[in-house]
């Protein structure tokens, strides 16, 4: 998006040879200290630069990559504690710990009747805690790996704790800005977790509609605002001491879609919401819209 000239500029795949892209299907988005974009598709890995969207990976020093290229990738973040390393997620194959200086790819999966291993290698999300702790995400379970001793702790559910996680599909997690974790499921809603207690809290606000809510996607923004993309819902805003709700906002209210997909806020803090069905970007103090489709070159 060129605020300037108001504009997108898009870069597609181009099945003869002449694009950046190798395919159009992108999961997630994750810039490195060096201004290179990793979009993460459906059949792998694509590392761009940021200024002239020319492909990276024909280096050698991304061979290493090749190992991923018919996996789905669901997220793709850095390391606290190392530049070097790149922590990526995939649908089917687990997790995986690229180290980019050395050009070494570690993978953590799931295998059967194994408690040492991953509750699942349907990795959904990943979130740091400090620089010695990793939450995954998965589709059984919430998993926290200890990166120096590659040890697991999983969190699951238990029938009979008010105070574990309601649902083991895990969709989406978010460390915010005050080491708080959230954790967005598949049908049980949100969960705020306890470090020091190991302990989850559900955010009952969210279900005064229905007595399921699925999360797809959190976000902190600048003013530490906690901010919930729910299936099919639409966006909430969570006041994070209370733990109500603030705002809330579906197509009745202008947003493009309701089903959505991520957040990302500019630099006159308004909030561009992708969804199904479009862009849309919120001024959150006039609490109004403005929209984007194909029509407007996405």
């Amino acid at each position: 998006w060129n605020k300037y000239k108001w504009k997108f500029n898009s870069v597609e795949y181009d099945p003869k040879g002449n694009s950046a892209l190798l395919n159009n299907d992108i999961y997630s988005i994750y810039e490195d200290e060096n201004h290179q974009l990793w979009l993460g598709t459906n059949s792998g890995i694509m590392v761009l630069d940021s200024e002239t969207f020319l492909l990276k990976n024909r280096h050698n020093k991304f061979n290493a990559l090749k190992r991923l290229e018919k996996e789905q990738i669901s997220c793709i973040i850095g390391d606290p504690a190392s530049k070097n390393i790149i922590w990526i997620s995939t649908l089917d194959a687990g997790l995986f710990k690229y180290d980019t200086m050395r050009g070494l790819i570690q993978q953590f999966k799931c295998v059967l009747k194994d408690s040492l291993t991953l509750s699942d290698s349907l990795v959904t999300s990943l979130a740091h805690l400090g620089e010695n702790y990793l939450f995954i995400g998965t589709f059984s379970g919430l998993d926290l790996l200890n990166k120096k001793t590659n040890k697991l702790t999983k969190f699951k559910r238990k029938i009979d704790d008010s105070l574990s996680l309601g649902d083991n599909q895990i969709l989406s997690l978010l460390k915010d800005s005050y080491e708080n974790i959230w954790v967005g499921t598949n049908s049980g809603g949100l969960y705020k977790f306890l470090f020091n207690s190991n302990q989850f809290i559900q955010i009952r606000s969210l279900f005064n509609k229905r007595n399921y809510q699925t999360i797809s996607v959190l976000f902190e923004d600048i003013r530490n605002g906690i901010w919930i993309g729910a299936f099919r819902d639409g966006v909430y805003k969570l006041n994070r001491t209370t733990l109500e709700v603030s705002d809330h906002y579906s197509s009745e209210d202008g947003l493009a879609d309701t089903g959505i997909n991520s957040f990302l806020e500019d630099d006159k803090r308004n909030l561009w919401i992708s969804t199904d069905r479009g862009l849309s970007r919120l001024n959150v103090v006039e609490k109004t819209f403005v929209n984007f489709y194909k029509t407007d070159g996405l």
